[in-house]
């Protein structure tokens, strides 16, 4: 299987927090937006940490920074696609942050982005699913 580094198929366009966010309107951002989770950052976007809707629920506190998770797992642009799919199978997460240089959120690759077209083919190659005109279900 060809390598695909993380920049093909990430987002770009990362929807953030402040820190000082109150929970209810992280709250209803994720649901505006349809999101499960957003990264928490500073003002230079450097990741502090992600509030889930799992910390929205669970835990408690008035802002973004009360609740977010601090322990905070990133890849870089040039991670390899198979490295971010172990990670969310293995550390059983939903969304990895994407930073550059170490601190700078560059952009966030979720489990969506992993079955999107450009980057489902890249898990699917040897089954040739989509290729073969055939009905995979």
């Amino acid at each position: 299987m060809a390598e695909m580094a993380v920049k093909e198929i990430m987002t770009q366009d990362v929807i953030t927090v402040p820190s000082v966010m109150p929970v209810r309107e992280v709250a209803n951002l994720l649901s505006e937006r349809n999101v499960s989770g957003v990264p928490v950052v500073d003002d230079e976007g450097r990741v502090l940490g992600v509030v889930s809707e799992l910390d929205i629920v669970g835990r408690q506190g008035a802002t973004a920074a009360d609740i977010m998770s601090k322990q905070v797992i990133s890849v870089t642009e040039d991670t390899d696609v198979d490295e971010v799919l172990h990670l969310f199978l293995n550390q059983r997460i939903r969304r990895v942050p994407v930073l550059s240089g170490g601190q700078h959120l560059v952009g966030i690759v979720s489990r969506s982005d992993l079955v999107r077209p450009a980057s489902i083919s890249h898990f699917l190659d040897d089954q040739n699913l989509f290729d073969s005109g055939e009905d995979p279900c």
